[in-house]
């Protein structure tokens, strides 16, 4: 304000003074001399004083508005990026704790997995489930009360799946089983 004040009062005493070379503010008197850009330079031991005509006061004053307009506008524009680097970065937190939630959560999937496989290599083991299987049998067939004939089985398994051949006296057959444990 003090800055705005002393401009008006420079202007004002330029208007007045306009091609004398000192003017008297609250009882001092300036020694002045115009300058190169239009505008005069009045000045003692401790003050200087830079007079302009009104039209370049104006014209200042409109820049200062808009500078300040641009500043304030800026100032709200850096606020908005502010706040906007702020939420991102807390979203890069929350995103950083669920990474590490999901790697926790996958060595935990792999721990059960590698345990169930165990488990389940093991009660293969005891329970002497073959995922492949050999079948071998033989039998006897009454397929008319004068003449039994003995039958003979050859097969496979693939888990729970049987593919047999039967042979034996006048009697060739191929059967296919699906196995189903009770207990």
């Amino acid at each position: 304000m003090k800055k705005l004040l002393i401009i008006i009062i420079y202007v004002i005493g330029a208007y007045l003074l306009q091609a004398q070379e000192s003017i008297s503010i609250k009882g001092k008197t300036l020694q002045g001399h115009e300058a190169q850009l239009e505008y005069w330079l009045f000045k003692d031991d401790v003050d200087t004083i830079v007079a302009i005509n009104y039209s370049e006061y104006v014209q200042m004053v409109h820049d200062l508005e808009e500078f300040q307009l641009q500043k304030a506008r800026l100032g709200t524009i850096i606020k908005a990026k502010d706040e906007l680097i702020a939420v991102f970065e807390n979203y890069e937190k929350k995103a950083d704790i669920h990474i590490v939630t999901q790697d926790s959560l996958i060595n935990l999937a792999d721990t059960l997995y590698l345990g169930y496989k165990g488990l389940y290599n093991d009660l293969k083991s005891i329970a002497d489930i073959k995922t492949f299987s050999v079948l071998l049998g033989a039998g006897l067939n009454k397929y008319n009360q004068n003449n039994p004939g003995y039958i003979f089985d050859a097969g496979f398994e693939y888990n729970k799946i049987q593919l047999n051949y039967q042979f034996g006296n006048k009697y060739n057959g191929l059967t296919m089983r699906y196995r189903i444990p009770l207990f």
